[in-house]
Formats: structure tokens, C-alpha cells, sequence
């Protein structure tokens, strides 16, 4: 368990194909952050800064991204379940090709998020 809350060193950090079950990423500058291929389970990042991240093929289980910035982030072919956007901003946001489920976006920002050939079975947009 991992927590890296109110970091602000982890601009670029690569976090590809790690086990990231119940990381604390709260507050957190992750600009420009891979991701791709990790498990993320029960993590946090409300209110991280993640524009221009990447989370290609990443699977994640009710991951928290309350009032994060999402801005130019890719979940390209991601599998999203039981995950939560409240309030998070999602300007041009790549969702096309992921799998979303039980996944709530409630009360999310922005403009051209791109869902694109993804599978939204059982998720909330309000």
C-alpha cells in the first residue's frame, strides 16, 4: 500500500505494469504519468493533476478520481469497474476502446471526452 499523497515529484513517472492496490495518489501532481498495463484496486486520486497521463490497458477496480483534472488523459482499452468521477474533469479524455463497468461519472466537466468504441455496460453519466 503505497501512499504518495500531495506529492508533487512524480511529473512523468512511469508506473507501467505495477500492482497499485490501495495507493494514495490524493492530491497529487502526476502530469504526463504512464500507467499502462497496471492494476490499480481501491486507489485514490482525488484531486490529483493528471493531464496528459496515460493508463493504456490499465485495469482498475473501484478507483476513486473525485474532482481530478483528467484533461488529455488516455484509458485506451482500459477495464474500468466499480470506479468513481464525481465531479472530475474530463476534457478530451480518451475512453475508446475500454471496457467500463458499474463505473459512475456524476457531475464530471468537459468537452470532446471520447468513448468511442468502449463497452459503458452499467455506468452512470449525470
Amino acid at each position: 500500500r503505497a501512499t504518495f499523497d500531495a506529492c508533487r515529484f512524480l511529473v512523468n513517472a512511469d508506473f507501467s505494469n505495477r500492482d497499485l492496490h490501495a495507493a494514495n495518489f490524493d492530491n497529487t501532481d502526476l502530469r504526463g504519468a504512464i500507467f499502462d498495463g497496471a492494476i490499480i484496486s481501491e486507489a485514490s486520486f482525488r484531486r490529483a493533476r493528471m493531464a496528459g497521463a496515460r493508463l493504456h490497458r490499465a485495469i482498475l477496480f473501484n478507483a476513486k478520481f473525485d474532482y481530478a483534472d483528467l484533461t488529455d488523459v488516455s484509458f485506451q482499452k482500459a477495464q474500468l469497474q466499480g470506479s468513481y468521477f464525481v465531479g472530475a474533469s474530463l476534457m478530451r479524455t480518451d475512453f475508446s476502446d475500454a471496457m467500463v463497468s458499474d463505473t459512475e461519472f456524476l457531475q464530471v466537466s468537459g468537452v470532446n471526452a471520447d468513448f468511442s468504441g468502449a463497452d459503458v455496460r452499467s455506468t452512470t453519466f449525470t
